[in-house]
């Protein structure tokens, strides 16, 4: 329960309940994910989307309308989240966008921009315009690689995409991972979480539950309730420590 994870755990009660932001009202729309390419060059195992090797992209009219309806609400802030699909496959719609909100931006308003990619595929030409751009990245790993392999593998192939990805990785400004929890890492949180602080020198990673939506076989992967929660509690531990050190 709740309550009891909090009375176990007196510092993440300060700092999840007592702080400012739990008063705030949150009266603005944010983030927009704006998923510009519904395809894929990895294809794993628990995605909700099919990878196809037929591309499907966002096109510049349907990005000038929700650009539009976006700066329509006239927010003092706008967060910009570059989804898919791998968002990287439409990478002239993202030069689109962002170049045409920060043209049509009001001055009285600002503007952040992220993505979300499988850093499969990220040569240095396109790091270094991601990087002009002005656009914040962060990726998937899903715990040492071969947990990770077994996960997130190549789209008609059966071999993974860690080595890649972790190279781009250690190559980029990647400092923020999500973690997808399934049957098959639910056991190997702590583990994961020690790879992504000594061995990557994440500064922040997100672990989020496998969610019952998608593909066929994705309700064989989801994770046993008590069995992540007793091991996300193993990684609270650890990154306590980590923080009296």
């Amino acid at each position: 329960e709740i309550d009891s994870l909090f009375l176990k755990y007196p510092a993440l009660n300060k700092g999840l309940v007592e702080r400012k932001w739990v008063e705030k009202e949150f009266s603005e729309v944010n983030p927009w994910t704006i998923k510009v390419a519904d395809h894929c060059n990895l294809g794993c195992s628990y995605c909700y989307e099919n990878a196809m090797p037929v591309s499907k992209k966002m096109s510049s009219d349907t990005a000038t309308r929700i650009i539009e309806e976006m700066l329509s609400l006239n927010q003092d802030y706008y967060e910009v989240l570059f989804h898919g699909g791998e968002p990287t496959l439409n990478l002239p719609i993202i030069r689109y966008f962002v170049t045409e909100i920060n043209r049509r931006l009001p001055s009285s308003s600002t503007v952040s921009f992220n993505m979300h990619s499988n850093l499969f595929h990220y040569p240095d030409e396109m790091r270094n315009e991601i990087k002009a751009l002005g656009i914040r990245i962060g990726t998937s790993i899903d715990g040492i690689e071969s947990i990770h392999d077994q996960q997130r593998i190549r789209i008609g192939k059966r071999d993974g995409s860690y080595k890649k990805v972790r190279a781009n990785l250690e190559n980029s400004e990647v400092k923020n991972v999500i973690l997808t929890i399934t049957r098959n890492n639910q056991s190997a949180l702590l583990q994961a979480a020690k790879h992504f602080v000594e061995d990557l020198h994440l500064d922040k990673f997100h672990f989020l539950p496998l969610m019952p939506h998608g593909r066929a076989n994705v309700q064989s992967l989801l994770p046993d309730l008590d069995v992540m929660l007793s091991e996300m509690l193993l990684v609270f531990d650890y990154i306590l420590e980590l923080f009296s050190q």
